[in-house]
């Protein structure tokens, strides 16, 4: 699952050659596992500003709120448990 999040980052931040690395060396299927599956698996619910954004955004920001509100007030990204 970690590998799917971090394809998901890589292809959203334009780093094409590095996912084709990534699936190559992981071995992980050409296919990329939907963004609804990936959401289900991990429990959240991301918020209209959060989108379009990788997942992994969410869990980074989500993370910070749990452990400094403050620091994570420049994150534009917003995740809930379920």
């Amino acid at each position: 699952m970690i590998n799917e999040l971090i394809r998901e980052y890589l292809i959203y931040n334009g780093y094409l050659f590095t996912e084709s690395v990534l699936v190559a060396e992981s071995g992980q299927p050409q296919f990329q596992l939907e963004r609804e599956f990936l959401k289900d698996w991990l429990r959240v619910k991301v918020t209209k500003d959060a989108e379009e954004l990788p997942l992994l955004y969410g869990l980074i920001a989500s993370t910070k709120e749990d452990t400094n509100p403050s620091a994570s007030a420049d994150m534009p990204v917003s995740l809930t448990q379920t």
